[in-house]
């Protein structure tokens, strides 16, 4: 038998039950050191603020509050994966197929639902992980392996999305700008958006559409341009347009809310619910063509960025994550808690109770952390 060590794997700050603490993963028999919490606790955190109930008799439930900082860490192994060699896998889900024993692939699946980049000693080689880079994971820290291990079952049906999954890792190790972190997001979702049916979408046939463009060159050559140079720009332009045909970054994201079930057609006739899946589809258009984020008109250059870090670091991540699980089969299981938090804020505008374009982050924190 082989072993491989597994770094930077976070299943969480509580001591394992045996469920939690060994899973399969495809050939890889995986299982957490018996000094695992010790391990732990050299791998990096980031600042989370910790609220505890404290109950005495006769009173009301009381809280403590207590701001944990962010700690930097280290290159820690925290699970162990044992596997028969040959295992007769190889990793479908790169670039490349690598003839590896399907150890990429594991990798990249636990990094996607873990939240944070994991690796071997084979993979360090070519690698090193950003270890200060800490994105959300599936669910609960402690199901990471469960979730890669239903992920595994589906690698098939990922394979033609599996960039998908590395821009996901890629945008969780980029987050030191909201701009970084939301293009890599972005482009992830762009691959998902082709698994998404648009309902109704009408779309000319060929034959059509080049006459649709003949028919506009000659209305074109008719008007009274201020300067013909904006003919050849216009002409270009719209005939682009129609040859590609394509349903707009708005009509895709309200596809997959719905295919998700996270808002319903009725959901979408609400005029706030519908200027959300707008922001975001301008949001998109705007930082992958200007590189910028998007100015509200209305909103202060706090707001713009609270709103901004909202959707970039937690709606669109989510928004990947639950639609790789969709397409794994593996949401009923592990997609809920993305689910809720995905309808509060396009139902809401809200995003876990917090409003970005009204609060402070910290107020909100202070909110969360009241003693009551």
């Amino acid at each position: 038998m082989a072993t491989a060590e597994i770094y930077n794997l976070d299943l969480g700050e509580q001591e394992l039950a045996d469920h939690f603490a060994r899973a399969t993963i495809g050939p890889f028999q995986l299982e957490a050191h018996p000094d695992y919490l010790e391990r732990r606790a050299h791998l990096s955190q980031k600042a989370s603020r910790r609220v505890r109930g404290v109950a005495e008799a006769g009173k009301p439930i009381a809280h403590e509050v207590e701001d944990v900082p962010a700690k930097s860490g280290e290159l820690v192994a925290t699970v162990r994966a044992t596997y028969g060699e040959p295992t007769g896998e190889r990793s479908i889900l790169q670039s490349v197929t690598a003839e590896d024993q399907g150890i990429a692939d594991l990798c990249a699946l636990l990094s996607f639902a873990n939240g944070r980049p994991v690796s071997t000693d084979a993979l360090l080689e070519f690698h090193k992980p950003d270890l200060e880079a800490i994105g959300n994971p599936i669910g609960h820290h402690i199901e990471s392996m469960q979730v890669a291990s239903c992920l595994w079952n589906a690698r098939v049906a990922l394979v033609e999305v599996a960039l998908a999954v590395h821009y996901y890792n890629g945008g969780v190790e980029h987050q030191e700008t909201i701009n970084g972190a939301a293009s890599f997001f972005f482009t992830a979702l762009n691959i998902l958006w082709d698994k998404t049916r648009v309902p109704n979408y009408l779309k000319l046939e060929k034959g059509a559409r080049r006459a649709l463009c003949t028919h506009l060159q000659k209305a074109l050559e008719e008007f009274e341009w201020p300067d013909e140079r904006y003919k050849a720009r216009y002409l270009e332009y719209l005939t682009r347009s129609i040859n590609q045909d394509q349903p707009s970054a708005g009509l895709r994201i309200g596809s997959m809310l719905k295919e998700l079930g996270i808002v319903d057609e009725k959901a979408m006739q609400d005029v706030a619910v519908a200027q959300r899946v707008r922001d975001i589809a301008a949001f998109r258009n705007y930082l992958l063509h200007a590189g910028r984020i998007l100015e509200v008109e209305g909103l202060s250059p706090e707001r713009i960025l609270a709103s901004a870090g909202v959707v970039g670091m937690a709606v669109l991540p989510s928004l990947v994550q639950l639609r790789v699980l969709s397409l794994a089969g593996c949401a009923e299981r592990f997609g809920t808690v993305h689910q809720a938090l995905l309808r509060e804020y396009f139902l809401k505008g809200t995003w876990n109770g917090y409003d970005p374009g009204r609060e402070d982050l910290h107020q909100y924190l202070d909110r969360l952390a009241l003693v009551r």
